[in-house]
């Protein structure tokens, strides 16, 4: 069920995937889909847990790798399907947190600490702010995706990433995103 999920949000987006179809798609029962995920929502979660959201062992800069994090989970929808899951739900809104954003940050903390280390990044970043704001850039471009906008979404995250980047950079590395 999980598998046939995952297939039809990669091909129509979070928002645009009825249980219905994920009935179909997984040709199993109603009672069976309602059974272990009494809703969208926490059938969602389980969904987007098992994406993947690593970045290589090795990155070269960075910046770089903020930039491929970033692509990465746009590319698999970003966190839209967060505003649906948050509200309705606190236990399914902490669960989500726990498994999906909190690891994200994770990685957000590893890319700052790399950069304070190597001296591209300056050493009083607030990081849990630019978390934030990298996560809020994440949504946008999610958003972009799951909208048919994004034919050469590497092309469309390099300037955000250069901007958000800029607000915690020594100066060092830093390109106009324009040039």
């Amino acid at each position: 069920m999980l598998d046939a999920a995952a297939r039809l949000i990669a091909a129509k987006g979070l928002g645009a995937v009825t249980m219905d179809e994920i009935i179909v798609e997984a040709q199993v029962s109603r009672t069976s889909l309602y059974t272990r995920w009494p809703s969208k929502d926490a059938l969602l979660v389980d969904v987007l847990t098992r994406l993947p959201r690593r970045l290589p062992v090795e990155l070269p800069r960075a910046r770089e790798g903020l930039e491929a994090f970033v692509v990465q989970l746009a590319r698999q929808g970003g966190l839209s399907g967060a505003a649906s899951v948050s509200r309705p739900d606190p236990v399914l809104a902490e669960r989500f947190a726990d498994q999906f954003i909190e690891p994200e940050r994770d990685i957000l903390r590893t890319l700052v600490a790399q950069a304070v280390a190597d001296g591209s990044a300056r050493a009083d970043v607030d990081v849990e702010a630019f978390a934030d704001l990298v996560q809020g850039v994440v949504m946008w471009l999610g958003n972009r995706v799951a909208l048919g906008g994004s034919d050469d979404l590497n092309a469309v995250a390099r300037p955000v990433v250069e901007l958000v980047w800029s607000s915690i950079a020594t100066g060092e590395g830093f390109s106009d995103p324009h040039s």
